[in-house]
Formats: C-alpha cells, structure tokens, sequence
C-alpha cells in the first residue's frame, strides 16, 4: 500500500485550507462572513448591507454582488421580509404614510413597500373582520398610532384654542396622518 504524501498533492486546490484559494476567493468568504457578521446584530436591507460593505473599501463590486446573490439565495436579505417585521414593530406608532417614507430611506423598492403595505393592511383587515365595525376601527394599527400622538401632543395643549388646534393638526399632518382622520379624533375630544 503506498504511504500518503502531501507533496503528491501540492496542484490540487482544498477548499478547507485558505492558503490554497485564490486571493479573490478569500476576500469572497471574507465578504460572506462580514455580512453574516452584519446580520446578526439587526436586519437589514440590501441596499445598507451593500453600502456597509462598500464603505469597508476592500472587496470589489462583483465580490459584493456575488456575496448579495448568496444571501438571497439562502433568504438572509429579503426586503420584503424586512418591511412586514418593520410594519407590524411600528404600525402602532407611525403613520402608514411616515413608515413608507421610512422604508424607502432605507433603500427597500417602492414595490416591495406597496406590496408589503397591502398585504399589511391585509392581514389586519382579515384578523378584524368578525368584529364590529366600531371594534375595527378601534384596532386598526394607524388609528391607534394617531391616538397615541394625540394624547402625547395634546398634554399641555388647551384643544379649545383655535391656534392649539392648528398646531397640533400640522404636527400630525407631518406625521402622515389624513387630515380626516385628525378632524375626527380632534372633534371626540371636544
């Protein structure tokens, strides 16, 4: 039987070793793991997972495409993923409108956002539609929201004054609450 030899096998490549890859190749494991790396503390969305990669200066454009590629491929970037957890975290405290600005600030497509918000608003009109009327607007997430800023804005506001008034409806506007919406809940507080 002949013995091993590790110098017969000097011309072939072993992927567990890193000293027999190629420099492009470590630097695209290297890619990998920061991202991975990256990953692990808070999702993200590809667009700021590319530009913390791009910031790094080290690895080239087509190393971060291929590393991108690999996270999609394996589900470790889905955008619109991210935009149904950053819904239902926020949706009882932003806006619809303030959490799709939001969204879109962080590089997620306008599609993906739409699509998400739907599928959103959706969900939540199926979990209330064996309530009451009455019932699902008192559970609808932007509603709740608005509340909540009313009673945060309207503290140390006399709602009586007609200026009080003006301000805090341009407050909420800003916000990306509707103009109805506001009147509304302005109008149950009289």
């Amino acid at each position: 039987m002949k013995e091993w030899n590790p110098e017969d096998l000097s011309g072939t490549l072993n992927p567990l070793r890193r000293e027999s890859l190629s420099e492009e190749e470590r630097l695209y494991n290297r890619c990998k793991e920061r991202s991975l790396y990256l990953l692990t503390g808070a999702a993200k969305t590809e667009r700021r997972l590319r530009e913390k990669l791009q910031k790094s200066e080290h690895y080239t454009e087509e190393i971060i495409e291929r590393t991108l590629a690999f996270l999609k491929e394996y589900d470790y970037i889905n955008d619109y993923r991210y935009c149904m957890q950053y819904l239902e975290e926020n949706a009882h405290r932003r806006s619809a409108k303030d959490m799709q600005s939001k969204l879109y600030g962080r590089g997620v497509d306008g599609t993906v956002i739409r699509e998400a918000l739907e599928d959103f608003q959706r969900k939540h009109r199926e979990e209330g539609e064996e309530s009451s009327f009455e019932e699902q607007r008192e559970t609808d997430p932007e509603r709740i929201a608005l509340k909540r800023w009313l009673e945060k804005k309207s503290r140390n506001m006399d709602l009586s004054d007609w200026k009080e008034r003006q301000k805090l409806t341009a407050s909420l506007l800003r916000k990306g609450f509707s103009y109805s919406m506001i009147q509304e809940y302005l109008q149950q507080e009289e």
